[in-house]
């Protein structure tokens, strides 16, 4: 019989257990996109639509910045030993390496949004609709720095063991 991992009489269940306490908080954040979605939903027609590209085009600035250098970041700061302190010194720097593309590529779409949705998005997304497109992703700035903060954190949250806390 083979068990967790591949390993002979070892049951899977502890990994599961693990896997279900790393997963909880991200899937809990996602139900409240969709929560949101479903209020933009009975708004006006076509505010869905609107409402997800804004929140996915935040979502993107947060994962091409925050998640990839978390993922690089994570590691080295493990081997190196942890402690609060240091911790904390981590999530600043790395958030603020992190907010400084976000800040600017929010900035671009504060003043040019309705121009480049346009040409990304055609030309439905022009005009009234790319205005409001650019004003939602920049309404989307406390999202994106509570987010990039959240995914810095997130990994060490593992490294110091308390994973246990997150459900």
């Amino acid at each position: 019989r083979r068990g967790g991992l591949g390993r002979p009489d070892v049951p899977p269940w502890p990994h599961l257990v693990v896997l279900a306490e790393g997963v909880t908080l991200p899937v809990a954040l996602q139900g409240l996109y969709v929560i949101a979605n479903r209020f933009a939903s009975g708004i006006e027609s076509g505010d869905t639509t609107t409402f997800s590209y804004a929140y996915l085009i935040a979502a993107f600035f947060v994962s091409l910045t925050a998640t990839s250098l978390a993922l690089v970041t994570t590691v080295p700061f493990a081997r190196e030993g942890e402690s609060p302190e240091r911790s904390g010194r981590h999530v600043v720097a790395a958030s603020w390496l992190s907010l400084v593309p976000i800040g600017a590529a929010s900035g671009v779409f504060a003043v040019a949004g309705a121009l480049l949705t346009r040409h990304v998005l055609g030309p439905k997304y022009g005009g009234a609709t790319g205005a409001e497109l650019s004003r939602l992703v920049v309404y989307f700035a406390p999202f994106m720095v509570a987010s990039v903060a959240f995914t810095i954190a997130y990994p060490l949250i593992f490294v110091r063991g308390r994973a246990r806390w997150l459900p």
